[in-house]
């Protein structure tokens, strides 16, 4: 990725290319304009991927949503830091302790001080 910022097509094209399975269903909502129904639908998928208990799936679209972050303008960071890291608050029931150390330890650090910041 290059180190100019992204916009929000950019970044959803970059997620598509990333999470092929949900890559439809990203185009489409981007091409709608909605990148918040983006975040959304990977939100859902990382919940599936999570009760089928795929960890390292799940780990690889952290670190996408990640990159989108870091690279991304401010209205991709409103949103992922709003939507994104508040709805993944919720794995924590959805998931063993084993699975959610699992979680921690890949996720980037400043992902989790960013969440961790949250009201």
């Amino acid at each position: 990725m290059s180190q100019a910022s992204l916009d929000i097509p950019n970044a959803a094209r970059y997620l598509a290319f990333g999470i092929p399975a949900i890559k439809e269903q990203i185009l489409y909502l981007s091409k709608c304009k909605n990148f918040a129904g983006v975040l959304q639908s990977i939100i859902n998928h990382q919940h599936q991927l999570l009760i089928e208990h795929k960890m390292n799936q799940l780990s690889r679209t952290i670190h996408f949503i990640w990159n989108v972050y870091r690279r991304g303008n401010s209205n991709i960071k409103f949103l992922i830091k709003n939507l994104y890291l508040r709805a993944q608050k919720l794995f924590t029931e959805k998931c063993s302790p084993a699975e959610w150390l699992f979680i921690q330890t890949h996720m980037p650090k400043e992902f989790i001080k960013l969440s961790n910041n949250l009201n």
